[in-house]
């Protein structure tokens, strides 16, 4: 396995890879791998296409509550989320805190509380990971 930059013509449409940031919060970079043979041939690509993109997860929503509780949900895709938040302390502190890894699927939820009940949560995002 391999990361890169590169745009693929496959078939009739372009097949977008990259450009994305790795390490930031939120951003998940696209990973390929190259196949060969009876993969390939699983797969029906194109011939002389040795590259499948293997996605991040998707269908991702955060919500922040007002009783300092953050979540982040994913409904398919590959690799990990976990849910992000930011919270302020009552002296005015700032936070960052992250809730557990969970795989993409239709009841996956990650959760995550601000630390005291009189932190106010100012952020909720998700983090995904490809694997």
């Amino acid at each position: 396995m391999f990361f890169e930059n590169r745009m693929r013509v496959l078939g009739a449409g372009i097949l977008a890879v990259g450009a994305f940031a790795i390490g930031v919060p939120g951003v998940a970079a696209a990973q390929s791998q190259s196949l060969t043979g009876a993969a390939r041939d699983e797969l029906r690509l194109a011939p002389g296409t040795t590259d499948v993109v293997i996605a991040a997860p998707s269908g991702c929503t955060a919500r922040k509550y007002t009783n300092g509780l953050g979540e982040a949900t994913c409904t398919s895709g590959n690799g990990q989320f976990r849910v992000t938040i930011t919270c302020k302390r009552s002296t005015g502190s700032i936070y960052t805190a992250q809730g557990p890894w969970k795989t993409p699927g239709p009841n996956a939820r990650s959760a995550r509380w601000c630390g005291a009940s009189s932190d106010t949560i100012t952020y909720a995002g998700v983090q995904k990971t490809n694997g």
